[in-house]
């Protein structure tokens, strides 16, 4: 989508990166400042790890309680 709408990802702290195993994915999550994502489980591994996370879609299925 970054792509097709011409966004652009500026700034130091800002990386886009290819696609990385599930255990690399755990390991930037949790030492993440923060999390953008449309992933729901992504949302549920911010939790866990106590990083916020910016839910990038209008529904999701996690509530912090």
């Amino acid at each position: 989508m970054i792509k097709t709408y011409g966004l652009q990802l500026t700034g130091e702290s800002i990386r886009q990166i290819d696609p990385v195993s599930y255990l690399d994915m755990l390991s930037l999550e949790k030492n993440a400042g923060a999390i953008l994502t449309d992933s729901g489980g992504v949302q549920k591994e911010a939790y866990w790890f106590n990083v916020p996370c910016f839910t990038l879609r209008a529904e999701t299925e996690w509530w912090k309680r």
